[in-house]
Formats: C-alpha cells, structure tokens, sequence
C-alpha cells in the first residue's frame, strides 16, 4: 500500500525534517503568536468564497451595469466578518490585545483583495451567481497527487480568476521558511496541472495588518522526481532514522517543540553567547554592557542607563530592607571557614548591574528562597544562572548540577587573561582557587565515573512521611528499567516496603542483596505479589546487574551526597557537574537523575540549621517537571523546593517557556528572572509571575523582552520591587557544548586516583 502524506507533511518535512517527526507524535510544532491571529483570515476567505453565491445584498450590487467597488467590498467584508469572528474569539486567549486590535484590519484586507475579481466577473456574466462561479472556480476543494509509489493530498484555500488568469491563492499565517511556504503552493499547482488546468500560484501572506501578494514560481520539469525523493526521505525518518535539522536556524529560535526535540537527537541551537574573543580593543558585543568600573574590586560590568530598554524605577533600591550590604571579601582571600560549617554565612553574590550602574547582588537566604530562570533560546539564561554558580562556589556553597546539554561542564575552564576583562581577573583567579571540580560521568570512563550501587539510606530516624517518601522514590527509579504493566503499582509498594524495612537495619544495601532477598522471600499470603510476580520482578531486576544497564549500577565510585558535597581541602567548594548526555536513552536520563534527587532528599533531612549548604543547579529542567504527569524526578523536585530551604538547599532551574513547567514547582521559587519573550502566550505568563507591583509598569517591561539583547532581564525578588538586570560577564568559557572529548581531556590523572581511591 502505497503511503498518503499531507501537503502540510510535506512543508513540515521541507522546513524541518525533525519537526515532521514530532509532529507525527503529537508535539505542537509551531508556536501561537502573533501571526496565530492571522488565521482569522482563513476564515474570511472562505466564508466570502461560499457566502458569495447566495448572498442577496452582494447579488443585487453585481447585478448592476457599472458595480461600485467600495459597496461591493463592504458587503463582502460583511460576509467575512462572521466566520473570522469565531475564530477570533477561539484564539483571543493566545495573542495580545494588539492583535486582537488589528483584527478588524485583517478582514477588511480580504474584502479589499477580493473585490477586483468579483466586479471584473460581473462585467460579462449573465447574472450574478455566474460571476461568482467565474471568479471564484474553486474554494477549499481537496487535491491529490500521484507520485510514483505515494500520494500527497490537500486543501487549497481559493481558486481565483482575474486578469484573465486563472490564480491559485495560499494564505499563509506561518510555514517557518520562504521555501517551504513557496513549496506548499507550487504543490498545489502541480496538482491542478495534472488534471489539465493551468494556474499561477500566489502565496496571500498575511503580514499583521496589512495583505501582501507573493507570485511564487510555476512547476518546473523535474520537479516531481524532487518531490518523490523527499516523499522517500520522509518515509525513511518516520520510520525510525535519524532526521537532520533545520536547514535554517530560525526555524530552531521559533520551534515550540524545541524540548522534546533537543532531548531525542541533540542541541540544535549554537550556545546562547559566543565564545568570548582575544581582547585587543572592546568587542561589539561591549556597546551594550560599557567597560566596568575598575575601581570596585573585580565589580561585574554596568549598563548604559541611556539604553531606552532600560526604564528608570524611580523607587528601585540596591539593597534589602535588612540593611546595608557587606562588600565581598578581596579576591584571592576566599574564608577559611569551610562551607559545611552551619554558622557560615556567605557573602552576598554579584550577578550584574541595574540601570542605574549599580551593582546587583543576591543575599544568602535568597538562595535558599530559590531561583527560576526563564527566556527564550538566546536571551543569556543559561549565561545569568552559570554565573550565580560561580558565585555560589565564591561565598563557599557546594554546587551540584544536572547538565543536560553539555554546557555546564565548562565551568570547570577558568578564562585565561587573553579572554577575560581586566577587572574580572581577580576575582576569576579566586575561583580558580576556591573552585575543587568534579565532572562526574555515569556510564562513561570519560570523566569521574560514578554509580548508583550500593543504595546508601538518609537517617534512620526519619519521619513515616519522610521515610516513605524516599522509600516509594527509589523503588519507582529501580522500576523504571524493568518490563511489568499490570502489577507495577504493587511492585512499587513492595519493593519500597522492602527498602524501607532494610533501611531500619543497614546504612546501605547492594542491589544484588535487595535481588535476593526478593528471591528468596518465601511469605506465600504477601498482599502485594505472589510468588510468580516476585519471580518475575526478580528476574527484571536482574538486568540491572548484566549487559549495558549493568554499567550505571557496577561500575564507578558508588553516590554518595556527603563526599560531594565535601572536600578534602576545606579552603575549597566542591563544583559537581553531573553530564546527563552519557546515559544515553531519557529513561536512563530520568532514572538516573531520580536516584540522585532522592539521595539528595535523603542528605537534605540529616541537616541542620537554615545555611546555605548546596545548589542544586538544573538548566533545560522541563523535561523532569512537566505539567502534566509525575515522573519520578518531579516528584522529588517538588518535595525538595518545597522543603529545602529549612534543610539550606538552594534551588535554580532554568527553562524556555513557563508553560514547560509545573507552575506549583515554579511557584516555590522567590526570585524570578525573565529575559527575552517570543511567544504571545508567555507574555501574559511573565505578566503573571511579575504580578503588579506598585512604582513598577510591568506591561511596558513585558513589551521591552520581546525581543530583548542577551544578558536583559526583569528580575522579581521577595523583598523588593522588579527590577531591571544586566547579568556580568563569566569568569569561566561559555561556548560550544562539550561532550567525552572535552571532559576527558579536562579530568587529570591525579583527580582520577583520588576519585578511584576506595
């Protein structure tokens, strides 16, 4: 049977191969936006093509010698209104009030282009249906097109005649590119040129408010072996191989399915900031943030206050109502007090400057409030959140941080001087200094290998609440490589009834020992599973311990959150990068970062006091807290935000989009940094995050981050109003992702044995 592809298959595949694949599997792929509203026009071509013929007040207006163009445009903008209405009314939610504004514009629009043909027809025809009929042939009428071994099938929008030419109209809203909006008309003319009828094709583009008319080329001679050849490269990529990427990396910038899309076959995006170039004379990317004040000590770069994207708050203060700041201590001069010391309290940490040149600098207990990075691909998010890192391992706190695309390992590269402004080389030689850096790599030799085997238990003294918790967290991870449906649910419960009895025993438990003691449990009347499901579930659990998932669970230096989050040398701050891409498969990806969130929770409730004592850094973190559904790793997070920071854990995440994210999870988080704004839908999210603080205009600062530079941000905080923020430039690369190359080549031998040492 040979296959049936879309002509929206068709363009989908010519703008982005990996997009036709997601789209197959659900996944919105372009976003709602501005342009969403132009579909409004769908509506008013279509009800004017189909009104037309039995409309009477338009009827009577052709039936006249001379029709009078502006009557006749009048009532086909009549027609139109009602159907384009409606959809108005099903999209309001998604596009902004300017939008909304300019609707009645678009209609009108359509009426305007549709008139000429309408009154030219009229002039010969015998009445004023036969005009209709003669100047519009054909209105959302299916085509197909045979292909040798495949079908393409659509739906054009109109069939006009004017001039004396027969025109295949396309309105477009959004197809990514010029070539694949050109592709989808050219595709429709070749149809209607196989069954003998000639047609120029047009793309109708609507262009906010106004209509603009694109002649796209005619059918070429060779132009269906192309076609047929991208029909079998469709084939090819929905039937499992890998697609290649968009030949345009706008489309990537705009691409609403970016998360899944990144997750299944790589970053397609170049990093958000460049790497940094030799400095012989100020860089371009300078004329934004001017050189910094060299007298502050190493101070991050300010702002230009003159920058009209950057408003003067007249009631914005520098410093929390608790009283003044305390400078840093010198650099190079980190405090010998080690950071797991509970009466520790770190300096405050520099992060950039406001529009006043000010500097801008978190407080300890803001940390532990938790912060929340949001802005599209581009706007410095990642940028802004590696520098509060660095600064995190400056005031003395640990971090551990999942790297899921590859650029967070580069913290572990100081800048060298040829890279990095004068005034920051200071304070880059403390963290070089301060910073003791470990690339843990699971399933991998490349960096400090690390396994999740031995199970290692948090206190015995825990609360049932707590206990369970963890318990239900860790079987759930163990289920997530094993092969049961029907009965997971009481494997869970057993095996975290199983957990939780060995943790009233032991500190730490070999997932073989767990293995056997499931063999070899001979309770015949155990409510959750009989005997045969307990021989099952063994001999599931078992392929943890063979082949290739033996790899995370064998071999390297067993989890272990206290030697982490400590190090040998007390002058120094452990800086965990935990690089996800090893693992291979999500699954593995979402067990493994469970297992660590749960061990993590476990370390959390053995602590005491409110100092800051770890950041948990999770950049791209839609993925493992989604709205919708609870994985594992969701679960976890929630519990660990929402009881962190009596325990001193510090949460930052980062993410594209609110919409990625749980909202109760984003809603723990006190400081909030919104940077560039593409899509309508998140303006009104970033207006509700902001809320509606007084002396703040938070509508003008929404429209600011649409397409705001990198680095700009609108930074919420707990104590103080919005305000504006220019994060500093790092001490460390920020640049092409790295992968098993990269991290081998930046582990040394001596680290190795140290971290081999049993």
């Amino acid at each position: 049977m040979s296959p049936t592809f879309s002509v929206t298959e068709v363009v989908t595949a010519t703008r982005c191969p990996r997009q036709l694949v997601l789209a197959r599997e659900g996944h919105r792929v372009v976003p709602y936006g501005p342009d969403a509203f132009g579909q409004a026009a769908h509506e008013a071509l279509h009800a004017i093509a189909t009104g037309a013929a039995e409309d009477p007040k338009l009827h009577a207006l052709l039936g006249r010698q001379r029709p009078d163009p502006a009557a006749v445009e009048h009532a086909l903008f009549q027609l139109a209104l009602s159907g384009a209405h409606a959809h108005a009314k099903k999209v309001a939610s998604h596009v902004d009030g300017a939008d909304l504004a300019r609707f009645a514009d678009t209609v009108r629009h359509i009426a305007k282009l549709l008139t000429p043909p309408m009154v030219q027809a009229s002039a010969g025809a015998a009445n004023a249906r036969s005009a209709v009929d003669k100047a519009f042939p054909a209105s959302e009428e299916t085509i197909e097109l045979e292909l040798d071994g495949a079908t393409i099938r659509g739906r054009i929008d109109l069939l006009c005649r004017h001039a004396e030419q027969t025109w295949l109209w396309d309105l477009k809203t959004y197809a990514g590119t010029d070539l694949a909006q050109l592709e989808q008309v050219r595709l429709y003319a070749m149809a209607y040129a196989a069954k003998g009828t000639h047609a120029h094709p047009a793309l109708v583009h609507v262009v906010r408010d106004r209509i603009q008319i694109d002649a796209a080329d005619p059918p070429r001679e060779g132009d269906a072996e192309k076609l047929l050849t991208l029909v079998h490269h469709m084939r090819s990529w929905l039937g499992g191989a890998p697609p290649p990427r968009a030949p345009d990396l706008e489309t990537c910038r705009t691409c609403a399915a970016q998360a899944p899309c990144w997750r299944l076959w790589g970053r397609t995006l170049p990093d958000e900031i460049d790497v940094p170039k030799p400095l012989t004379t100020p860089p371009p990317s300078m004329v934004d943030v001017p050189a910094p004040n060299t007298e502050r000590n190493g101070a991050p770069p300010a702002m230009d206050s003159s920058d009209p994207a950057l408003p003067h708050e007249k009631s914005r203060e520098t410093t929390p109502p608790r009283g003044k700041m305390v400078d840093p201590p010198p650099p190079g001069k980190p405090s010998a007090s080690p950071a797991r010391d509970p009466a520790r309290t770190p300096e405050p940490l520099w992060i950039g400057a406001d529009p006043k040149k000010e500097l801008v600098r978190l407080q300890p207990p803001e940390l532990m409030r938790h912060i929340a990075v949001f802005g599209a691909s581009g706007s410095g998010k990642t940028y802004l959140a590696k520098a509060i890192a660095e600064e995190a391992i400056l005031a003395g706190v640990p971090v551990l941080a999942f790297d899921v695309q590859g650029d967070i390992l580069t913290l572990a590269e100081p800048l060298d001087d040829t890279h990095l402004e004068p005034a920051l080389r200071a304070r880059r030689d403390a963290y070089r200094d301060r910073a003791d850096i470990r690339l843990l790599t699971p399933m991998s030799e490349a960096g400090l290998r690390i396994s999740l085997n031995p199970l290692r238990f948090p206190s015995r003294d825990m609360g049932i609440e707590q206990s369970t918790a963890y318990s239900e967290a860790v079987a759930e991870n163990l289920l997530a490589h094993v092969k049961i449906a029907q009965w997971r649910d009481h494997a869970r419960a057993y095996l975290a009834e199983r957990i939780r009895e060995a943790m009233k025993k032991v500190s730490s438990l070999l997932i073989e020992d767990l293995i056997a003691g499931i063999a070899n449990d001979e309770d015949l009347d155990d409510p959750l599973l009989d005997r045969n499901q307990r021989e099952k579930l063994v001999k599931q659990l078992r392929l943890l311990t063979i082949g290739s998932k033996s790899l995370l669970f064998r071999l390297g230096r067993p989890l272990d959150l206290d030697a982490l989050l400590t190090s040998p040398d007390p002058s120094k701050t452990p800086l965990n990068v935990l690089w996800l891409n090893g693992l291979g498969d999500q699954q593995n990806k979402e067990s493994f970062v469970a297992m660590v969130l749960a061990d993590l929770y476990g370390w959390m409730l053995r602590q005491r006091g409110g100092a800051p004592r770890v950041l948990l850094y999770f950049d791209e973190i839609g993925p493992y807290m989604p709205p919708h559904g609870e994985p594992a790793s969701k679960k976890l997070l929630k519990r660990i935000f929402k009881e962190g920071r009596k325990y001193g854990v510090c949460g930052l995440f980062c993410t594209q989009n609110f919409t990625d994210v749980d909202y109760k999870v984003v809603a723990q988080a006190n400081t909030v940094a919104i940077g560039r704004i593409n899509a309508s839908q998140e303006k009104k999210k970033a207006a509700d995050a902001l809320g509606a603080p007084p002396n703040f205009d938070v509508a003008s600062a929404i429209d600011r981050l649409v397409g705001a530079p990198a680095g700009r941000f609108v930074m919420k905080r707990a104590d103080q109003p919005p305000h504006w923020l220019q994060s500093r430039k790092l001490m460390t690369l920020h640049g092409p992702t790295w992968g098993e190359e990269e991290i081998r080549d930046r582990t040394s031998p001596d680290a190795r044995a140290a971290w081999n040492q049993p």
